[in-house]
Parts: structure tokens; sequence; C-alpha cells
């Protein structure tokens, strides 16, 4: 990861790809670490980001993490 000015550049040596993340898409990008779920992210956000309705930001969070998912910059793991 190479933070920049407005988010951060990925890169990926799998497929040889650099991907950008605005900072919303870095922020979610880190609590999707194992321990946080998608209803605690979107909290996390709801509380850094005042006056947006939690299930815009709920709405947000799937998304990103979709197209994460999607960009092979997130794995799913069984729960144990």
């Amino acid at each position: 990861m190479r933070p920049i000015d407005d988010g951060a550049l990925l890169y990926d040596p799998v497929r040889d790809s650099v991907h950008y993340l605005n900072m919303t898409a870095l922020c979610v990008w880190r609590l999707c670490d194992g321990t946080h779920s998608i209803a605690t992210i979107a909290q996390e956000l709801h509380d850094a980001f005042d006056g947006i309705e939690l299930t815009t930001i709920e709405t947000d969070v799937v998304t990103t993490c979709s197209k994460l998912l999607d960009d092979a910059l997130l794995t799913l793991e069984a729960a144990a």
C-alpha cells in the first residue's frame, strides 16, 4: 500500500495491477480485518461522517466490500 493525498494505491503482484482507493474505501479496506462486521464498519464510518444516514453508509460499505472482493483485494474466510 502506498498512501497518497486523497487515498492510497494498492499493488496486486499476482495480477500485476494497481488499484486506487479513495479515503472512504481505504477506511473500509483497513477495517476488513476479520474482526469487524459490515454493521460495525458502517457504524464506525457513521460516527466519523456526521449527517449521513446509517442505512446509506451500510449500503456503501456492502458495495465497497463487493468491489474489493471482485478486485481480489479482500478474501473471505470461513468462521471458525
